[in-house]
């Protein structure tokens, strides 16, 4: 069995990470009691106003939309094909990944969705398609700090 120096190096981190201290160590340090009554709690940077920046795309709303006279179909096989050329261009997407065509509700509404790969742990932006009176709606959900990266991606499919 051959093995590789960057696992052997990741084996090493793993098992420094998980190695509890030893019983001889002093233990870190806690602040007094007195001294956490007297100071003030840190305050958090916030926005101005009571907006704050959504945890998901899925909390917030749509960054974008159009409307097309293409059908759902259409339209998702079309964003599917935009956003692998646009993602993988960026370098986030591996070769033969594709993205996924969620059905939310059978012949109305469909979501495009980026494949969960190991370096992406959450969703940053997904593409809803909503067919309406023969004609199909183009919604983008987006992170902030994603937003200006897709318009153009999902826009030529209109």
């Amino acid at each position: 069995m051959t093995w590789r120096l960057p696992v052997l190096v990741g084996l090493a981190l793993l098992l420094c990470a998980q190695t509890p201290p030893k019983q001889g160590s002093p233990a870190p340090k806690e602040a007094s009691p007195a001294a956490k009554e007297t100071s003030p709690p840190p305050k958090e940077a916030s926005p101005p106003g009571n907006w704050t920046s959504p945890a998901s795309p899925r909390d917030g709303i749509a960054e974008e939309y159009w409307n097309s006279s293409r059908a759902m179909k259409t339209v998702a096989a079309c964003v599917v094909r935009s956003l692998n050329n646009k993602i993988e261009d960026m370098g986030l997407l591996e070769p033969k990944t594709t993205h996924q065509v969620k059905v939310i509700e059978i012949g109305r509404v469909v979501e495009v969705v980026h494949p969960r790969a190991f370096f992406i742990p959450t969703e940053f932006y997904f593409v809803r398609i909503t067919s309406e009176l023969n004609r199909s709606r183009i919604e983008l959900f987006v992170m902030p700090r994603w937003t200006g990266k897709l318009e153009d991606a999902v826009a030529k499919c209109i």
